[in-house]
């Protein structure tokens, strides 16, 4: 039965540079990406979707005008591209991979079968295309992964606030500055900046 990927699961395993743990999983079934997937991929700013895009192993999917009618039809919260793979599923009988809850349960509710980021990994180890270890090394470098995203959005709110209350100072003050320390600054008791 062939597999229809969502971007999470994707990207999850392109950070770490290891699509062809994927490949390796679903030997006998078509991979395959949603054309809306696959604009998400293409618009990402993330240097790691482009060995996605690039990987022979994965096939770009068209929605028929029946399933693009079913993305139309759903009412959830779910983005273009979990509608579309969702609406691709129910209509060929193809198995869901994504680690959206959301998306799962929609999944479910149409009938859809699916596997997220732990089956496969329990999957991989079973199969012996990994041994513990192996997994062990693979969950903590995603972890690890997430961890510096956390950690430069974090920064980037941060910088953004500290940005907004300097402009509001400035703009209170009527003063041209081009260089401000503001560790003083009321609203940002919780920072050290300068």
């Amino acid at each position: 039965m062939n597999v229809v990927f969502d971007t999470n699961i994707l990207s999850t395993f392109a950070k770490i540079n290891r699509l062809d743990l994927l490949v390796k999983l679903f030997d006998k079934q078509k991979l395959l990406i949603p054309t809306m997937v696959f604009k998400e991929l293409q618009d990402s700013k993330q240097e790691f979707t482009q060995t996605v895009l690039d990987n022979k192993s994965f096939e770009k999917v068209n929605s028929t005008k029946e399933e693009k009618d079913l993305i139309l039809s759903l009412r959830t919260r779910l983005g273009i591209g979990e509608k579309e793979c969702i609406a691709i599923c129910k209509n060929r009988s193809y198995i869901f991979v994504t680690n959206d809850e959301i998306a799962i349960k929609e999944a479910e509710k149409q009938g859809i079968e699916w596997l997220n980021l732990e089956i496969i990994l329990t999957a991989l180890k079973q199969e012996k295309i990994i041994n513990e270890k192996e997994l062990e090394k693979l969950i903590e470098r995603n972890r690890n992964k997430r961890q510096n995203k956390d950690k430069k959005q974090r920064r980037f709110y941060r910088l953004t606030l500290i940005q907004s209350c300097l402009v509001a100072s400035i703009r209170n003050s009527g003063v041209k500055i081009s260089v401000v320390c503001c560790g003083g600054c009321p609203n940002l008791a919780f920072f050290n900046v300068c």
